[in-house]
């Protein structure tokens, strides 16, 4: 069987990818600075309790490599958060919040998962929830590939 190692590999290289896809999407000059201050701070106070949760469970992680994988996947996961906001602010179409919502039940599952793994508070709730959310999290994918979406806006560029 796989490691934890592995699967946090591959959610950090799918995260990734979905960073690479959203990011030439967003063009900075339609928002305004003072948004982008209130985007940044939010994002900052979201990663200062990402990386706080992160230290809470530096002693049940066995290696420093696996501790490093872990915070390249919690900042990933939080750049990808603050692509999903960016992206719907400056669309602002059915898509776009569709696609946030996505991003959003990304990490909310992410972090309930940490929770429960790892054991902090209300172990099966917080799998099972993270379940939940995974779960309406593929519904809204099927959802969103549904969605009509003006060339701007898809995401059907290529990556690589």
């Amino acid at each position: 069987s796989r490691g934890l190692g592995d699967v946090y590999k591959r959610q950090a290289l799918s995260f990734l990818v979905l960073i690479i896809t959203i990011l030439p999407k967003i063009k900075l000059r339609r928002i305004k600075p003072i948004l982008l201050v209130v985007f940044l701070a939010l994002i900052s106070i979201n990663g200062y309790l990402c990386y706080s949760l992160v230290d809470m469970l530096k002693p049940m992680i066995p290696s420093t490599l696996m501790l490093s994988i872990v915070y390249v996947h919690t900042l990933l996961l939080i750049v990808l958060t603050l692509a999903g906001l960016l992206y719907n602010f400056v669309f602002s179409t059915k898509a776009s919040w569709v696609l946030t919502m996505i991003v959003l039940l990304i990490f909310f599952a992410e972090v309930l998962r940490a929770i429960g793994y790892y054991g902090i508070a209300f172990e099966n709730v917080a799998v099972y929830l993270a379940r939940v959310l995974t779960i309406v999290m593929g519904a809204m994918i099927i959802r969103y590939s549904f969605i009509a979406k003006t060339e701007e806006e898809s995401l059907t560029n290529k990556v690589f």
